[in-house]
């Protein structure tokens, strides 16, 4: 993607006036130049009938120079000055700010459009909250009052926002659920990978796949059954669920431990489940070779199912040849064909991943491109936005140094590259650049599209970081597809913390209300010792 030339901007109007060191000679005659590069607004994105600081960035020679403004609604407050108070409108929305600027004969104009936005944090009575979701019109999360490093923090749990009301709970049941990492918002509940009755002393936590609707009378539905077993310090693990749209079938990741603490051992496989039915093993993890008089085994893992949008296939990734390859299971109605099971192999040895150079694990986020259901892309391990064609059989490498991407409703694609934000929508072969940074080290974060294919929006955060904490901050943006714009709609967010919380990208994701308009996203904070607010732009 094309990098983005940045201008430092000047905060005043600089003049320098010359004068002849020769006192024989005439002096020259007055030269005057102005040029002005945009107009900044503090607060950046104002709340509605509050007072903010106009100031427009010049530079020029001369002496005398005027300024006249010109604002589309609210009042101006003060003379013609290089900086004015503006009182904004009563009523939120977007606004144009104008500024003529001369000196002499030299004039120059410049157009700002300044967002009028409330803006307000979401006292949730979490330390952390992160993932924001609107449920007909409510506000769920995920998030913990624990610090993320104690040693007892054995993940997080759902809530609703307000009043503040834990979903991942099983009242009056004798399992107890310590907390997950992997939460999907539905309808109707809560699927998450949860931890069931661990301790902080276990190397490898006992982890269930569980339903959890949001009606709390309503029954919780074990996917892979409440499993416990394993050694005294490391039990069996199902994680990575994915379901069907009609959430009639589960597919899985199951590790069943082994007979050695590292791990090497231990049985990776695929399971899948009909509703309430039995549930089926679709895989193989190990093999093994009498040689010597001896029996050798060999193990390999079988990580990250998921259904195709049309539940026509299930599609893994197995390391057997040494590099994660894709694998796929056609879907004959509700049964899995395991006799047309095949990995998506060049030769013998490697299959289309090893020969492309991408590489996946556990921790990849594949998310299925809506324009062509037969692609899900992701990033490698390598920051490597790649697309795997599961139809054509092809992976292909898109882009590299990619920290996030979305996909819109209808397949626009936004990601966030090294110096900013672009865009590439269906049938493009060049992205286009929205919103670049300012500075190198400026950062983005949580980018995410509004619903629906009327006056699409993206929303984000931007980080700015300063000398030091007194000058850093965060800063809510939110880009128009309709005006090709982008605008503040936040103020400047202080303190904010010197690292971003590890947690899955998509949990810091912006959400738009489809009601009003309206921003969520998570905001982490220095204050107490660290923790992440929900702010709500609107």
């Amino acid at each position: 993607m094309p990098q983005v030339l940045l201008i430092v901007f000047a905060f005043a109007l600089i003049f320098t006036a010359g004068c002849s060191e020769d006192p024989t000679s005439s002096p020259p005659g007055p030269h005057v130049t102005i040029d002005v590069s945009g107009i900044l607004c503090n607060p950046l994105a104002p709340a509605p009938g509050d007072t903010a600081n106009l100031t427009v960035r010049a530079e020029g020679q001369g002496s005398g120079a005027t300024y006249e403004w010109q604002v589309e609604a609210g009042t101006l407050i003060g003379g013609n000055e290089i900086s004015v108070q503006w009182e904004a409108p009563a009523d939120p929305g977007v606004y144009m700010i104008m500024v003529r600027a001369s000196i002499g004969s030299e004039v120059r104009r410049d157009t700002a459009w300044v967002m009028v936005r409330r803006c307000e944090a979401i006292d949730t009575g979490l330390r952390y909250a992160f993932h924001p979701n609107l449920v007909e019109g409510e506000l769920y999360l995920v998030g913990t009052n624990s610090s993320l490093s104690d040693r007892g923090f054995l993940g997080f749990h759902a809530y609703k926002a307000q009043p503040l009301t834990q979903i991942d709970i099983l009242s009056g049941a004798a399992v107890t659920i310590n907390g997950g990492y992997d939460f999907k918002f539905y309808s109707d509940g809560i699927l998450a990978a949860s931890i069931t009755d661990g301790t902080e002393y276990n190397k490898q936590q006992p982890i269930n796949v569980i339903f959890f609707p949001y009606l709390s009378f309503m029954a919780k539905t074990y996917w892979s059954n409440n499993e416990v077993t394993g050694t005294m310090y490391r039990k069996n693990q199902n994680e990575y669920p994915s379901v069907t749209s009609s959430f009639d079938m589960a597919v899985w990741q199951r590790t069943v431990v082994g007979a050695t603490d590292d791990g090497k051992k231990d049985l990776v496989n695929i399971r899948f489940r009909v509703t309430t039915g039995a549930i089926q093993t679709l895989t193989t993890a190990k093999d093994s070779v009498f040689q010597l008089g001896a029996w050798n085994f060999t193990y390999w893992r079988n990580i990250k199912p998921m259904f195709s949008p049309d539940k026509s296939m299930i599609i893994y990734f197995n390391d057997s040849t040494e590099t994660y390859e894709p694998c796929l299971i056609p879907m004959d109605g509700s049964e899995p064909n395991l006799a047309e099971q095949q990995a998506i192999m060049v030769d013998a040895r490697h299959g289309i991943f090893f020969y492309a150079g991408v590489e996946v694990s556990e921790k990849t986020i594949f998310q299925w491109n809506p324009a062509n259901p037969a692609q899900v892309a992701f990033i490698d391990d390598n920051s490597q936005f790649c697309v795997f064609d599961y139809v054509a059989k092809t992976v292909e490498v898109m882009a590299t140094g990619l920290t996030e991407f979305v996909y819109s409703e209808d397949g626009k694609l936004a990601a966030v590259a090294g110096d900013g934000v672009y865009i590439l929508e269906p049938g493009q072969t060049e992205a286009k650049p929205v919103f670049a940074k300012e500075r190198q080290t400026d950062g983005v974060i949580g980018v995410n599209w509004s619903p629906g294919l009327d006056d699409q929006k993206l929303g984000f955060r931007m980080v700015r970081k300063g000398a030091s904490t007194l000058e850093s901050y965060s800063a809510l943006v939110i880009y128009s597809m309709d005006d090709d714009r982008w605008y503040y709609a936040s103020p400047e967010i202080k303190p904010v913390t010197a690292m971003e919380p590890v947690v899955n990208y998509t949990w810091m994701r912006a959400i738009f209300d489809p009601f009003n308009g309206g921003m969520y996203i998570p905001v982490p904070l220095s204050t107490g010792g660290g923790k992440s607010v929900i702010y709500n732009s609107y």
